[in-house]
């Protein structure tokens, strides 16, 4: 903006003077015109809402935007736009001059011409012409010029108007603002009259609770009252209240939905209410998720809540819910008693509930939860019902046939199968045997864990008690009648009440010395058992097919008689117990030794359901001819069920020798053992010491004497048996070959002491007086060179025997053992290398020192117990194998360090210079190991008896030893030529054997191949060969030991092995044939069509024998022309002469060959 010049300075505060008062002259009017619209406007509003109440919504609506748009319109016009004209002071000096001519349009002239820097007039003149116009301007009065006459002519409406709304509002206060609200906010719940009064006007409520509505109006009126419902949809519902004395009243049941409602009485209506319906506190996606206990190892699981919840005791349980509706505070509730912890979720719509409880106490519950809303009620959410139910003790069931009461002698062995059910899991000690004698105190006896069946659960076990009846006796000597149980432990903690404890029935046990044996009770009562069950089917099936015959011809009729009918249903009756009686059967078959049995009786029992099945349909058949063919179906598949258990039965019939033989071997298991126990039992009551050397001429414990009986019998067994006979006899072959070798190696050392006698200096004869003969030089030399290479092999074989011993002691986990070889191995083998190097001294202390470690490793290997569990109690077959060799152990190390001992005192005197001394100890030393050597081919166990050549092989060993004994001490006293001819006399013996004893090899390789070709009788058990054998081997070899320890050793060993037999038979009998009802037939095996798309394949047959070869020997490729030199080679000494070279692929066939028959059972 310019500046004004300085002319014009004294007319401008004038100007300025007269523009403010114009400018408030135009507010002043234009205020009062906006109040008499504004005024103006809302009485009319009130009274059109007055007269025209009530109104619809969209003239509700439409009349304060009308007033309003109106009211902004006038000041617009009136009040803001004269505001905003521009008022310059020209303009003003014109408007002025206008009025007042006598200025002559100085003002005017000097403003405009001060604007324009003077417009070319001279600058006096128009400071002149300023001051005369600025004296005219000083006379002139702004409130003058301006009047306010016409804003006043606004003034009186205005004051009219609100004259009136005082009067109104005096008149009647809450009217006039009720029907002003109402006319200016269209959303107001205001009514046209206040005089109602209404109960209960706004209100929150829960879903279904009654709601009643009345009213009274105070202003005495009588008009009829309705009720004006507005639901949230936008519709209106107008009811009529019912009239009392004094009110009116409407009844509206369960409030369901959120509405709001007025009262109207003609054209007056009441002021409008909210009723608020909250929904009722509910649960929804209600989920509960079961932890359970930590002992169960069950994974956390999480179930919809359903009905209710059926959990472990002591499983924690966290539900989880969503809230339709938000709370201010929850509870859980079980048995009306408040537990565990309720925690609520806030959210928008409506959040959520999280409670934690503990299920503490079995049994049922009421639980229900319980939400507090935010009007103060409670309300029960959820209830549903928890079964808290408590692990379950184990079930034990005797599974075999057996009856309850046995008979038994006192060398017996109580051996009964049982099964083990439970929830979860057994315990750390899961079962023992309760033994309640009728004289002596009960007692629990551990028993072997059993075996899980399968991965279904709940989990299922299968164990065997196998009691000594001697170890019972031995406990309770005065007790003659025991009652056994099983009893089994699960798995629960102490915390939660347990552990659970289940047991079996009573096995009563009586002592009878007549008694038979417990495997030929079990096998007679299993026997028994099929044929009478078999038997009652099988007259149950006849007599429903007598009645079936019976009724036939009354099928023909149109209906049957009452008494047909009955007949026919008791058929039926007779049909579903058969079936049920076959398939109780036929379960209980697989445990037994008739378990291959178990298809055909199930598919006996499916004929006989079949049968029932066509008999039950035949009175339903719409004809009489159906009804007569359905019946003579029926008929037909009973009589095909008879044939089918008539099959049975004579199967049955025929494998009773199977069974008998069976038994035999039971039998055999449980005498061995007994014999075991009797064997532990004197071990504990005189253990042996394993420093000390066993006495040949000590006589046989008696429980030895038994020993060799059982042996005997087991040996019988397996000569009866083609495939033990073959693999025992094929064990005796080969050790013939091992005995054959040691024969040959100790005649070499005895030939090697011949020639070192030669060597050594010859005493003088006493007699002759003459001087003593210088001893050669050279002579002297080589004989103690001698003797040093011979105590070398000596020292070697000692170190590797000792590693041996150390890799057995710790595959048997003899830790003792294993931790006391590595020091005494480690000295012999110093002792080895020190001889290596010609080191003598250090050689004979380390020999020393060897020498008394290995004495110390034998001690500990007899101190390792055989079995933790006492002599009443079983032992873990897998824990005897383990410990079943260190008593045998104990005694070859024992030999070790005696022959160490001898060795080092050998290596003493050769060091100081006493060459005879140690010739003569090292005799002693070769003189023990053929004496060693004749026991050994003596009681070389043999299945076929005695062998001529093993006698001459033990009589030539036998004079070996002696011979070499006689050496020994003539070489003691200095007489070498008597040693020397001695130990030449030794020699020969032991070639002698080594040629006996691979003669006897040779024979019984071909005794091998013979009985290896033969086929097993039809009345003999599928027993295999091979555990047969090895039970004979270890029978024979503990009756004949000298050594306790190792005697008992072999003793248990040969009970697992016929333990391992009879197990092997069972599952054999158990196993359905090929081909058995219920069972598959193999894939391509001839005859049986090959399935489409597939190529024979010719390597899966069997390739044909040739004539007079072995069918096991023609598995692997052997023609006829190998097989003749096979035997050609077999009838040849071993080692010996013969014309015929085997390659080495026919001795692996040999190898093989004994492999398969000793695996394999009968075809």
């Amino acid at each position: 903006m310019q500046s004004n010049p300085p002319n014009s300075t004294h007319l401008e505060p004038v100007l300025r003077r007269l523009r403010q008062r114009i400018r408030r002259v135009r507010a002043s009017r234009g205020a009062l015109i906006t109040a008499v619209t504004a005024l103006a406007g809302l009485l009319a509003l009130v009274a059109n809402d007055w007269a025209f109440a009530p109104l619809p919504t969209w003239a509700r609506w439409l009349c304060p935007f009308a007033w309003l748009a109106l009211v902004t319109s006038v000041a617009a016009i009136w009040w803001v736009l004269p505001l905003r004209q521009p008022l310059d002071l020209v303009r003003i000096a014109r408007w002025l001059e206008i009025r007042h001519p006598e200025l002559d349009e100085r003002i005017s002239t000097v403003l405009e011409v001060s604007g324009h820097h003077s417009g070319g007039m001279s600058a006096g003149l128009l400071d002149a012409l300023a001051r005369e116009a600025a004296t005219d301007l000083i006379k002139i009065d702004p409130l003058l010029e301006v009047s306010a006459r016409r804003a006043r002519y606004w003034l009186w409406p205005a004051a009219a108007l609100l004259a009136v709304v005082a009067v109104l509002l005096a008149l009647s206060p809450s009217l006039f603002v009720r029907h002003l609200v109402r006319a200016l906010v269209p959303t107001s719940t205001l009514g046209t009259v206040g005089s109602m009064v209404i109960t209960p006007g706004s209100l929150e409520v829960i879903a279904g609770d009654a709601l009643t509505i009345t009213a009274r109006d105070t202003s005495g009126a009588t008009t009829p009252l309705e009720l004006v419902l507005h639901l949230a949809d936008g519709s209106t519902s107008v009811l009529a209240m019912e009239a009392l004395e004094t009110s009116w009243v409407y009844k509206m049941g369960k409030a369901g939905l959120s509405f709001k409602y007025e009262l109207r009485a003609g054209r007056e209506t009441s002021d409008i209410y909210q009723i608020t319906v909250w929904p009722r506190p509910q649960l929804a996606d209600t989920r509960v998720r079961l932890e359970f206990p930590a002992y169960t190892g069950w994974a956390a699981r999480e179930q919809p809540l359903g009905d209710g919840i059926i959990a472990l005791t002591g499983t924690k349980l966290a539900l989880r819910a969503k809230l339709n509706t938000p709370v201010e505070a929850a509870r859980l509730e079980v048995d009306e008693h408040a537990v565990g912890t309720a925690t609520l979720e806030p959210a928008a719509d409506g959040g959520g509930l999280a409670a934690r409880w503990t299920l503490e106490k079995p049994g049922h519950a009421a639980t229900r939860v319980m939400l507090k809303h935010r009007l103060g009620r409670e309300f029960e959410a959820a209830r549903f019902a928890v079964q808290s139910r408590p692990d379950a003790p184990p079930e034990v069931k005797w599974l075999s046939a057996t009856d309850k009461e046995l008979h038994l002698r006192p060398d017996d062995l109580v051996e009964a199968r049982y099964s083990v059910n439970d929830d979860i899991g057994l315990g750390s000690v899961p079962v023992q045997l309760e033994v309640l004698p009728d004289n002596g105190n009960a007692a629990c006896l551990p028993l072997v864990a059993p075996l899980r069946k399968g991965t279904t659960e709940p989990p299922a076990w299968r164990g065997r008690v196998e009691q000594p009846v001697g170890a019972l006796v031995a406990r309770w000597p005065q007790a003659h009648i025991f009652k056994l149980r099983v009893r089994a432990e699960d798995n629960r903690p102490a915390n939660l009440g347990g552990p659970g404890v289940g047991s079996s029935g009573w096995l009563t046990l009586r002592l009878d010395d007549g008694a038979q044996s417990s495997a030929r009770q079990e096998v007679a009562a299993v026997q028994a058992d099929v044929r009478e069950t078999i038997e009652q089917v099988r007259q149950t099936v006849q007599q429903a097919q007598e009645k079936i015959d019976r009724r036939r011809p009354e099928m023909q009729n149109e209906t049957l008689t009452p008494e047909a009918t009955k007949e026919l249903a008791d058929a039926r009756d007779q049909l579903a117990q058969a079936h049920d009686k076959l398939e109780d059967l036929a379960a209980r078959l697989p445990e037994s030794i008739h378990g291959d049995k178990a298809p055909e009786v199930r598919q006996a029992a499916a004929t006989v359901e079949q049968a029932r099945q066509q008999l039950e349909n035949a009175p339903l058949q719409d004809t009489p001819k159906e009804r007569d063919q359905s019946a003579a179906a029926a008929r037909d598949t009973a009589v095909k069920a008879e044939q089918q258990l008539d099959k049975l039965r004579d199967e049955i019939q025929r494998s009773e020798p199977q069974a008998q033989d069976f038994a035999h071997l039971k039998e055999l298991e449980q005498q061995q053992a007994e014999v075991a126990r009797q064997a532990d039992a004197a071990l504990a009551k005189n253990p042996p010491d394993p420093t000390q050397p066993d006495k040949p001429d000590k006589p046989p414990e008696p429980w030895q004497q038994k020993q060799a009986n059982v042996a005997e019998a087991i040996r019988q067994d397996a000569q009866q048996q083609p495939q033990a006979q073959a693999a025992a006899l094929a064990h005796q072959a080969e050790e013939a070959k091992r005995l054959a070798t040691e024969a040959k190696q100790q005649a070499a050392a005895q030939d090697a002491l011949k020639q070192l006698d030669a060597n050594l200096p010859k005493p003088p004869d006493p007699p002759v007086a003459q001087p003593p003969a210088q001893p050669d030089p050279a002579a002297a030399a080589a004989a103690k060179q001698a003797i040093h290479n011979e105590l070398t092999k000596e020292q070697t074989a000692i170190a590797s025997e000792a590693a041996k011993e150390l890799a057995a002691a710790r595959q048997r986990q003899d830790n003792p053992t294993a931790n006391a070889l590595p020091a005494a191995i480690e000295a012999a083998q110093h002792a080895s290398d020190a001889l290596a190097h010609q080191d003598d001294p250090a050689a004979a202390a380390d020999a020393k020192q060897a020498a008394s470690q290995l004495a110390d490793a034998a001690k500990a290997a007899a101190a390792m117990p055989e079995s933790s569990a006492s002599p009443t109690s079983p032992t873990d077959p897998a824990s005897q194998a383990n410990l079943s060799h260190s008593p045998t152990a104990a005694a070859e190390l024992a030999v070790l360090a005696s022959r160490q001992e001898q060795v080092a005192a050998a290596l003493t005197a050769l060091e100081a210079g006493k060459t005879a001394e140690a010739a003569a100890d090292l005799a002693a030393l070769r003189a023990q190991e053929s004496a060693a050597l004749a026991e050994e081919i003596r009681t070389t166990p043999q299945v076929n008896g005695p062998s001529g050549p093993m006698q001459q092989a033990v009589q030539a060993t036998q004079q070996a030893a002696a011979q070499a004994k006689q050496a020994a001490q003539t070489e003691a006293q200095g007489k070498s030529a008597e040693a020397a001819a001695s130990h030449a006399q030794a020699a020969q013996q032991l070639e002698q054997a080594a040629a006996q004893l691979a003669q006897a090899a040779a024979e019984f390789s071909q005794q091998a191949a013979q009985a290896a070709a033969r086929q097993p009788g039809p009345q003999q058990a599928p027993t295999p060969g091979q555990p047969l054998a090895d039970a004979f081997q270890q029978a024979s070899e503990a009756a004949t030991s000298k050594s306790p320890a190792a005697a008992a050793s072999e003793a248990h060993a040969a009970a697992q092995a016929l333990a391992k037999a009879a197990d092997a038979t069972l599952q054999a009998m158990q196993s359905p044939a090929p081909g058995a009802p219920g069972q598959p037939p193999p894939p391509n095996q001839p005859g049986q069509p090959t399935p489409p798309g597939s190529v024979p394949d010719d390597s899966l047959r069997n390739p044909e024998a040739d004539p007079g070869v072995p069918p096991e020997l023609a598995k692997l490729g052997v023609s006829a022309a190998d097989w003749e030199k096979i035997k050609a080679s077999l009838k040849s000494d071993v080692g010996g002469a013969s014309s015929i070279t085997l390659p080495e692929e026919y001795r692996d066939l040999v190898r093989r060959y004994f492999e398969q028959i000793s695996k394999s059972g009968p075809p």
